[in-house]
């Protein structure tokens, strides 16, 4: 009967057909001519005019679409123009649907594309701080490269100076070799050999721990045990001291010292060191005070000079833990001989006192 949609001649066409001004129009299903007074309407898709009667049209529909609120609202059809109509009513409600769709699959897409924009974004900063922490890396890594290579150079020369360490110690082993041919331990010099490594085994097995060493090398500290059977300790000295002179001496570990109150045990233990020496001389450096009571000083009174000499110190058997013999023979001196300024007058006058003794 009547489709809707916007039309706005048909208000316009009607009105003019019913009052007046549109004549000589001829109804499209009898024929006839539409007059001013007849109720008719045009159709909107071929705009032929019929009345209303020979299309069926109630009179409620017509006055309705003559109203002020169905102006544009409604499109009418006649029937030769209805099933045409119809389809392509179809078609535009599909293509409605199908224009829904595609705005919903479009806003859908754009939801997408935002959060596409965002993770783009964050994956930006993301590849910023990893360049900075790339930069970080490459400079430790840098860093870390002169470290390698100090301590390379570190190494060569440290294995330099063991080298020359080693060729030191092995020409003392020669001369300790040849202190025990001719049977004279007292004639061997002792260089300043302090914070040198002594065995010589000891050094080839510290140089063969170096270069299995990959960091920095350690400093380590060597030790030497002495077999049970020796009664002997040795005491090193880590500094040389103003003041004080080495002398080379055996000296008896503590197991030879409680045998000092026994006068016969201290005189076997002194044997038994004596044969000790002739297998293996254990030297000690010890660091005994240079004697300041044969030092000359200088007294001035009424123009005159005078030597004051101190008065000589006793040594004690039980304190020192010395031999006998030992202590005998220095409290023996007399003080000519042991007041002096240097070991080396200290020597020639202890010649000369023993020739005079012989």
């Amino acid at each position: 009967m009547s489709e809707t949609k916007v039309s706005g001649d048909r208000r316009r066409k009607a009105s003019v057909n019913k009052h007046g001004g549109k004549n000589n129009e001829k109804c499209g299903e009898c024929g006839l001519t539409v007059k001013d007074s007849n109720k008719a309407v045009s159709c909107d898709v071929c705009e032929v005019w019929f009345h209303i009667e020979c299309e069926k049209l109630p009179e409620e529909v017509y006055t309705f679409m003559h109203d002020e609120e169905a102006e544009g609202v409604l499109m009418w059809y006649c029937s030769h123009r209805k099933k045409g109509c119809a389809k392509l009513h179809k078609y535009i409600k599909r293509i409605e649907q199908q224009q829904v769709e595609q705005m919903t699959k479009q806003n859908e897409l754009e939801g997408k594309v935002n959060q596409l924009r965002e993770f783009t974004a964050q994956e930006h900063d993301k590849n910023k701080e990893i360049e900075v922490r790339m930069g970080i890396l490459e400079a430790k890594s840098v860093e870390i490269n002169d470290v390698l290579e100090t301590n390379a150079k570190n190494d060569r020369g440290f294995e330099n100076r063991l080298g020359t360490l080693v060729a030191r110690t092995v020409g003392l082993e020669g001369k300790v070799d040849y202190s025990r041919a001719t049977g004279s331990a007292t004639e061997v010099k002792q260089e300043d050999n302090t914070g040198k490594p002594e065995p010589v085994d000891k050094l080839i097995e510290l140089n063969a721990q170096l270069k299995e060493m990959e960091n920095t090398p350690q400093v380590i500290a060597l030790q030497e045990v002495n077999p049970k059977h020796f009664r002997y300790e040795r005491i090193t000295a880590e500094y040389n001291l103003e003041g004080y002179d080495i002398i080379e001496q055996n000296l008896l570990n503590k197991e030879g010292r409680d045998l000092s109150k026994d006068e016969e045990k201290v005189q076997k233990t002194v044997n038994d060191q004596e044969k000790a020496d002739v297998h293996s001389e254990q030297f000690s450096r010890v660091f005994i005070k240079e004697p300041d009571r044969g030092i000359p000083t200088a007294n001035k009174k009424d123009g005159n000079t005078k030597k004051i000499y101190k008065t000589r110190a006793r040594i004690n058997l039980r304190r020192h833990s010395f031999p006998s013999w030992v202590v005998n023979n220095w409290n023996g001196l007399p003080e000519w001989v042991v007041n002096v300024e240097t070991v080396e007058k200290f020597e020639a006058k202890l010649d000369k006192y023993w020739k005079n003794q012989e």
